[in-house]
């Protein structure tokens, strides 16, 4: 957990945001394993309002679908299920725009 909340510093102090939304996805899977679910919303909700202004897609249908694993732990079933929706609806979106 100190590693990632010293990337999240570093990502900050050098305004790199596709570093700082990785970092504040991995510090909420780590807050997700001994099951601190609230806090680990607050990452990918933090991490979800930066990848959407910069458009980073990967990175937005990550967030999604963390999102919905999270509510579903938590018992959230219509939360979980209405980010899994969304992480569906983007993740199609961004296949259809890859040019193979």
């Amino acid at each position: 957990k100190w590693f990632c909340i010293q990337t999240t510093n570093l990502a900050e102090k050098l305004n790199d945001k596709q570093a700082l939304i990785g970092s504040l996805i991995h510090i909420a899977e780590v807050k997700n394993a001994p099951e601190d679910h609230e806090d680990a919303l607050v990452d990918y909700k933090t991490a979800e309002s930066l990848a959407i202004p910069n458009q980073y897609m990967v990175k937005l249908v990550e967030i999604k679908g963390d999102m919905g694993e999270t509510y579903n732990l938590m018992g959230n079933y219509s939360a979980a299920g209405s980010a899994l929706d969304e992480y569906t609806r983007l993740h199609e979106k961004l296949v259809k725009g890859m040019v193979l």
